[in-house]
C-alpha cells in the first residue's frame, strides 16, 4: 500500500471512529503521522459532521418510515371497520382485508434502503472493532494476534466494495 492509499484507509477508520493507535498500526504508518493527518487535514471536524449528517439521514428515513405505517393504519382501520359493516349487513364472518401494492412496494423501499447501509464497508469494520473489543477483555494476547487477520480481512472488504 502506498503513502496515499494509507492515508486514504486512515481517513476512513478515523472517519469510522477508531483510535489513532490502532489506525496506526493497521494501516502500517507512525501514529505521529496519524495525529498530522488528522489535525491538518480536518479530520475531526469532518467526523463529527460526518456522523451529525448520518444521524440526520437516518432520522429522515425512519421519519418517513414511521409516516407510511401510519398511513398504512389509518388505512386497515378503515378497511376494518368498513369489515365490519358489511358483516353486520351479510350476517356471517369476512376475511380481513390486505394492504395495497403501493403501500408493500413502499415499505420494502424504504426497508432496502436501509438495509444496504448494513453491507457497507462500515459494516465489516463495526463488526471486527466490536469482536476485537470482546476478545481483548477475555485474552489480550490472542486479540493481538488476531489484529494482523482483522487487519487484512477489512483491507480485502474495502477492495471488494470499491
Amino acid at each position: 500500500m502506498n503513502k496515499d492509499e494509507q492515508r486514504a484507509a486512515a481517513k476512513e477508520l478515523y472517519l469510522l471512529g477508531w483510535d489513532q493507535a490502532r489506525i496506526a498500526a493497521t494501516v502500517s504508518v507512525s501514529t505521529t503521522s496519524i495525529s498530522a493527518w488528522v489535525n491538518k487535514d480536518g479530520w475531526k471536524e469532518e467526523r463529527a459532521k460526518k456522523y451529525s449528517l448520518e444521524d440526520s439521514i437516518s432520522n429522515q428515513v425512519l421519519d418517513l418510515i414511521d409516516y407510511q405505517l401510519a398511513a398504512i393504519r389509518s388505512g386497515m382501520e378503515h378497511l376494518k371497520r368498513e369489515k365490519e359493516e358489511m358483516e353486520a349487513k351479510e350476517g356471517k364472518p369476512l376475511p380481513l382485508p390486505l394492504i395495497g401494492k403501493g403501500e408493500i412496494d413502499a415499505l420494502s423501499k424504504l426497508f432496502a434502503s436501509v438495509k444496504q447501509k448494513d453491507i457497507q464497508w462500515t459494516h465489516y469494520v463495526n463488526v471486527c472493532k466490536e469482536l476485537a473489543d470482546y476478545v481483548s477483555s477475555k485474552d489480550p494476547e490472542f486479540a493481538k494476534a488476531l489484529i494482523d487477520f482483522t487487519d487484512a480481512f477489512l483491507m480485502k472488504k474495502r477492495e471488494n466494495l470499491a
